[in-house]
C-alpha cells in the first residue's frame, strides 16, 4: 500500500516537472525578443510615448528612433494582433449583464491589444524617416480576416503617406474592411 502511494506521488511529480519543462520550451520559442534601450524595453518606451506624460515623449521618441529597424519590425508584428473572437463576445455579454467590477475589468483587459495600440501610436515617433514596412502594412490591411489590425495598418499608411510611404502603398489597399475599421478607430 505504501509503495503504491509513493509510486503515484513520484508519477505526479514527474508529470508536473514535464509540464513545466514543456511550458518553458514553448515560452522560449514563442516569446518576442523585446529590445532594450537604456534599461527599458521597447514596449515600455512605446507606452511612454503613446500614453505617458508630455514631458517624457521626447525621450521616448529618441529611444524609439535609436532602436530603428528592430523596433519597427516588432511594432508591425504587434499591430497585427487581432483580439480573439471569444473576448469580443465576452465584452458584449459584460455590457449587458450586471457583474462585479473585477470580472468586468478582466473581460476588458487584453495586454496584447494594449501593446498593439501603443505600437500604433509609436509609429508617429518615426515621422519622416524612410522605412520598409509599407508592404507589411499593406498585407495586414488587405487581409480579409482582420478587423481592428487592418484599420490600424490603414491608418498608419494614410498618416505616413506624405512622409515616407509612397502613395502607391495606400492605393494597394483593396480591402474595404480596412477603411471601415480605420473609421471605427476614429481616424
Amino acid at each position: 500500500m505504501v509503495f503504491s502511494v509513493m509510486r503515484s506521488r513520484r508519477t505526479i511529480g514527474l508529470v508536473a516537472v514535464g509540464i513545466v519543462i514543456v511550458g518553458a520550451i514553448i515560452l522560449a520559442v514563442t516569446h518576442d525578443p523585446d529590445p532594450v534601450y537604456e534599461g527599458r524595453h521597447l514596449s515600455e518606451w512605446l507606452e511612454a510615448y503613446g500614453f505617458g506624460p508630455q514631458e517624457g515623449k521626447e525621450e521616448a521618441k529618441r529611444a524609439l528612433c535609436a532602436m530603428g529597424p528592430t523596433a519597427l519590425r516588432l511594432m508591425v508584428k504587434w499591430i497585427a494582433h487581432e483580439p480573439p473572437i471569444w473576448r469580443g463576445r465576452m465584452c458584449q455579454l459584460a455590457d449587458r449583464l450586471p457583474m462585479p467590477w473585477i470580472v468586468f475589468h478582466w473581460v476588458n483587459t487584453d495586454s496584447r491589444r494594449d501593446r498593439a495600440l501603443a505600437a500604433w501610436f509609436g509609429f508617429e515617433a518615426f515621422g519622416p524617416v524612410k522605412t520598409n514596412v509599407g508592404p507589411a502594412l499593406v498585407g495586414i490591411a488587405n487581409d480579409p480576416s482582420r478587423g481592428e489590425s487592418a484599420g490600424r495598418a490603414m491608418a498608419i499608411l494614410l498618416r505616413h503617406e506624405e512622409f515616407s510611404f509612397p502613395e502607391t502603398f495606400v492605393s494597394q489597399v483593396t480591402n474595404g474592411n480596412a477603411r471601415q475599421q480605420m473609421q471605427m478607430l476614429g481616424k
